[in-house]
């Protein structure tokens, strides 16, 4: 059972979810202007369309309460810069955003901000559809950057 949202996190997250819509921010430009350096999966989570439901914990010590302590001071932040973002950031958070939880991409080869990146796909056929290459490369295709699928590979448990 889901514990109810907090009005606290839903200014928050509001607050956040606007700075990058005026922006033009990633999750990920966000907390590197805020300081942290190498956003965890934890925190871009929170930070997603789906992360308004999803309120840190505000316990010491906590995941959560670290992300709230980045987050609260940063709320006063009004000289934002503009995204530096790069292929692999944006695909991280397309991961989350969309919930291809199932799917795990590795971008290598990503040398310049607009460079093709090329990647290689993992598909885990326990959790979701057998897919093929042109869908991949048009479910993956983020700000017109299209990238190089170099290797595909299927994974079953079952």
């Amino acid at each position: 059972m889901n514990r109810p949202v907090s009005d606290r996190w839903k200014i928050v997250h509001n607050h956040y979810t606007n700075i990058k819509l005026q922006y033009h921010l990633t999750s990920s430009d966000i907390l590197r202007q805020l300081g942290c350096q190498q956003p965890n999966i934890v925190y871009l989570e929170y930070l997603s369309d789906n992360g308004i439901n999803r309120e840190p914990s505000t316990k010491q010590g906590t995941v959560g309460r670290k992300f709230y302590d980045i987050l609260i001071p940063g709320m006063k932040k009004v000289d934002w810069e503009p995204s530096t973002a790069c292929y692999s950031d944006k695909l991280r958070e397309l991961n989350i955003d969309m919930g291809y939880l199932y799917i795990t991409v590795d971008t290598i080869n990503e040398t310049s901000f607009n460079a093709t990146p090329d990647i290689i796909v993992d598909l885990n056929l326990d959790e979701g559809p057998a897919l093929n290459k042109e869908q991949l490369t048009i479910m993956f295709t983020i700000d017109n950057v299209i990238p190089n699928i170099v290797e595909m590979e299927y994974t079953k448990h079952l």
